[in-house]
C-alpha cells in the first residue's frame, strides 16, 4: 500500500486543487480589473458629454458675445454720429511712481448721452440799417 506522501493520487489531487485555487484567484482578480474598466469606460463617457455640453455652451455664449458687441459698435457708433459737437479726446499716458496716468489736455470730453453747451440766443436783436432815419433836435 502507498503510503499518503507516496500516493501519486493524491500528489495529483493536490496539485489539481492549488491548481484550481489560483485559477479562482486569477478569476478574482480579471473580475475585478473587468469592474474597474467598466466603470472608467462609463466615467469616460459621461465626461465626454459633459464636456459636449460644455463645448455647445460656450459656442453659444460666444455667438451671443459676438452679436451683443455687433449691436453695441451700432449703437455706440449711432450715438456719436447723432452727437453733433463730439470732440475725441486725446489722451498722454505718462509714468510715475509706477504709475500710468491719464491726462486730458484743453479738451472738451462728452459722456455718451450728455449733451454740448448750446449757444443761448440772444435777449434782445435789432438790425442797423443804412436807411435807418434818425431825427435829432
Amino acid at each position: 500500500m502507498y503510503r499518503g506522501a507516496d500516493n501519486p493520487l493524491l500528489k495529483t489531487q493536490c496539485s489539481n486543487e492549488q491548481e484550481h485555487q489560483r485559477l479562482e484567484e486569477d478569476l478574482q482578480s480579471l473580475m475585478k480589473q473587468k469592474e474597474l474598466l467598466t466603470r472608467q469606460r462609463d466615467l469616460a463617457a459621461k465626461l465626454q458629454h459633459h464636456f459636449t455640453v460644455s463645448q455647445m455652451r460656450f459656442e453659444n455664449l460666444q455667438q451671443e458675445l459676438k452679436q451683443t458687441t455687433a449691436q453695441d459698435e451700432s449703437l455706440l457708433q449711432m450715438e456719436l454720429l447723432k452727437q453733433k459737437h463730439y470732440v475725441p479726446v486725446p489722451v498722454k499716458e505718462t509714468g510715475k511712481a509706477g504709475r500710468s496716468q491719464r491726462h486730458l489736455e484743453g479738451m472738451t470730453f462728452y459722456t455718451l448721452g450728455s449733451r454740448p453747451p448750446q449757444k443761448m440766443p440772444p435777449l434782445f436783436s435789432f438790425e442797423l440799417t443804412s436807411e435807418a432815419n434818425i431825427n435829432l433836435p
